[in-house]
C-alpha cells in the first residue's frame, strides 16, 4: 500500500529472514498485517522486549505488546540470580573466542 500516514493504523510484525534489523520488527498497515495471519487475523502481537529482558515495561497497560506471566518470572529470576551471585559466568552462547572474552575478560576477577 506504500508508505503509512500519519492516522494510519499499523501492526508490528516479524521481518523476513533476508532483512533482519535490530529490532526485528517491521511495522505494516493494518491490512497488510491482516495479509500475512491466518483467516485475515493479522498474525499474534510480540513480547514486549523490555519485558521480556527485565520483568517490567514502563509503559504498563499502555504497552502495546504482550507480557506473559511465565517471560516475567524468568526475566525475574535471571535478575534476582544476577544480584545474588555477580562474579557468576556468563551463559554460554557457543562456540567461539568471545565467550572467552566476556567471562574471563573482567577487571574483578
Amino acid at each position: 500500500q506504500g508508505q503509512i500516514q500519519p492516522g494510519e493504523v499499523i501492526y508490528p510484525v516479524e521481518q523476513p529472514r533476508g532483512r533482519r534489523s535490530r529490532g526485528g520488527l517491521e511495522w505494516v498497515h493494518w491490512p497488510c498485517a491482516a495479509d500475512l495471519g491466518e483467516g485475515g487475523k493479522p498474525p499474534p502481537i510480540p513480547v514486549c522486549k523490555h519485558f521480556a529482558r527485565s520483568g517490567r515495561c514502563h509503559y504498563g497497560t499502555a504497552c502495546f505488546f504482550v507480557h506473559p506471566l511465565e517471560v516475567g518470572a524468568a526475566a525475574e529470576a535471571r535478575a534476582r540470580a544476577r544480584r545474588e551471585n555477580p562474579n557468576a559466568k556468563v551463559a554460554n552462547r557457543g562456540e567461539g573466542r568471545r565467550n572467552r572474552v566476556k567471562n574471563d575478560g573482567r577487571a574483578s576477577v
